[in-house]
């Protein structure tokens, strides 16, 4: 799979995906383009986008695009660091936003496509998983506070 980083996702997320073409936009000459970068990503022969831009789904018309949007709800590598395998997992099973038949809800702030995924762990309770609207429990994954 081919996975296009956006400009501020952290570039050491890079090693743990193994098996996949990774490339940053500004390899590519995108690190100019604003609105046109999924444009370009599709264009390009990119099957996911891993990005940090939050508002990407209020700013762009993801319906009918060909290339999968994963958002990270952190920037800083270090903050990120402890949950890179949940971001391999999500690059690893992103679909195309057209192609998608659910959506699931990530995190305590918000609920976004299944091919975005937010990852935002807290100082308190680290992450939490919640269950789609009526779907049961909400899942917390057992974790010592520090």
């Amino acid at each position: 799979m081919r996975v296009l980083f956006d400009q501020a996702t952290p570039v050491p997320i890079r090693p743990y995906l193994k098996g996949h073409e990774v490339r940053t936009a500004a390899q590519q000459g995108w690190d100019r383009l604003n609105g046109e970068l999924l444009v370009a990503a599709e264009t390009g022969g990119f099957d996911v986008l891993l990005t940090t831009d939050k508002n990407m789904r209020y700013q762009q018309n993801l319906a009918g695009r060909k290339i999968a949007v994963v958002v990270l709800g952190l920037q800083q590598w270090p903050s990120l660091q402890p949950h890179v395998l949940l971001v391999v997992k999500a690059v690893n099973a992103a679909v195309p936003v057209a192609t998608q038949k659910s959506t699931y809800r990530w995190s305590r702030e918000a609920t976004v496509p299944k091919t975005e995924v937010k990852i935002l762990p807290t100082k308190r309770s680290g992450f939490r998983q919640k269950a789609p609207a009526g779907k049961g429990r909400a899942l917390t994954p057992s974790r010592r506070r520090k």
